[in-house]
């Protein structure tokens, strides 16, 4: 197992989370002009995470309540929180910068889903925003004029309701198209998957409900990149892909802690690990022993690695924020991305003014902190 420990620089204060990076992290992100966004449970925070004109790691911080799943498309972002979906939208056209950031992302509109804690968010072809809704255990759009609208549920699970019976917590577009989804249990009763957590875990086709693998452990993040349908086993802490013709899961790195984001650019893939909640029975985990046998701790991080051979070859230590990470998503086309919150004065006093025959104004001067 690739260390996390030594060999970084640190960027850190008293109140703020504190970073600690491998020699490389800073370059890798810049060349592949890609920014990131990171959710915790803990504190409910959205961050930001780019590289100032310095090369040093920029963070910014945004206070959200509880969040979950987070996706970027475009010059949106769609953030998961306890019950609502937030659309943020960046406001800066290319080659403007404001304090620094050439994205600078905005809080543009709220949708009330109800606390359904949605476990991921993904794009299709057409533009509809779906989600795992573990909840009422089913995939479900995002719409105006209701909290949500189911587009699919798996065929074990016999009625719509508020049980949360196989916890479906991961999607997948393929080709523009729903694909896959991920549960934690093949249930049918409130709350089955809870007794079920450590070998039951299930990855389902869309629309058919096929089983695609079995026998997983907390599953996770399901992904199609480069041909191949990619997940997390959190129970057993790999990042792994589906054999298509066994079903099987093949291990390809095992990560330091407790996974929950997956996304991709290119060859690699970023992965956040968590340190876990003690309460939520991870030492019941394979992956309690496994680290133990390595004499390997926990980490809270995310970790870069590179699909073709393995290895985990960068690392962004993310201490100081209750030790657990949610979702990951790459912000493309960005140096060093930034967001207004929900209180204080930048996000009362910017003007964004659409086209007019009478004034056009923007967001030319803000004072971000």
């Amino acid at each position: 197992m690739t260390s996390i420990e030594g060999n970084h620089r640190a960027e850190e204060t008293a109140d703020r989370p504190k970073l600690s990076r491998s020699a490389g992290f800073a370059d890798w992100l810049t060349a592949r002009h890609i920014g990131l966004a990171l959710t915790t449970r803990a504190g409910g925070m959205l961050f930001l995470i780019g590289l100032t004109r310095e090369g040093e790691i920029a963070l910014v911080g945004r206070a959200f309540g509880r969040t979950y799943a987070v996706r970027a498309v475009g010059d949106s972002i769609f953030l998961a929180t306890r019950y609502q979906i937030w659309r943020l939208e960046n406001r800066l056209a290319e080659g403007v910068t404001v304090a620094g950031y050439d994205h600078l992302f905005i809080p543009q509109a709220a949708y009330t889903t109800g606390e359904i804690r949605p476990g991921d968010i993904a794009v299709d072809g057409e533009g509809r925003v779906l989600f795992a809704n573990p909840l009422f255990s089913c995939v479900a759009e995002l719409r105006d004029l209701y909290n949500f609208v189911p587009v699919w549920r798996p065929p074990f699970v016999t009625a719509l309701v508020a049980e949360d019976r196989c916890h479906l917590n991961g999607i997948a577009v393929d080709d523009g198209k729903l694909r896959y989804a991920t549960a934690l249990a093949s249930e049918n009763t409130a709350g089955g998957w809870r007794d079920r957590r450590v070998d039951s875990g299930v990855v389902m086709e869309v629309p058919s409900g096929a089983s695609v693998a079995r026998g997983l452990s907390l599953p996770c993040s399901p992904r199609v990149h480069r041909g191949k349908l990619w997940l997390l086993e959190s129970g057993t802490g790999y990042l792994g892909f589906i054999d298509p013709a066994s079903g099987r899961f093949e291990r390809v790195t095992l990560c330091p802690g407790f996974l929950r984001g997956l996304a991709f650019v290119g060859r690699y893939a970023i992965v956040t690990v968590s340190r876990p909640r003690r309460e939520a029975g991870f030492d019941e985990l394979p992956v309690a022993q496994t680290l133990a046998k390595a004499k390997a701790n926990p980490q809270c991080a995310v970790a870069v690695i590179d699909i073709e051979s393995g290895n985990l070859v960068h690392w962004l230590r993310v201490d100081n924020v209750g030790g657990e990470l949610g979702d990951v998503t790459v912000i493309e086309g960005a140096r060093q991305p930034g967001a207004l919150g929900l209180l204080g004065d930048p996000i009362r006093n910017i003007f964004d003014i659409g086209p007019s025959d009478y004034a056009v104004a923007g967001a030319a001067s803000i004072d971000m902190e």
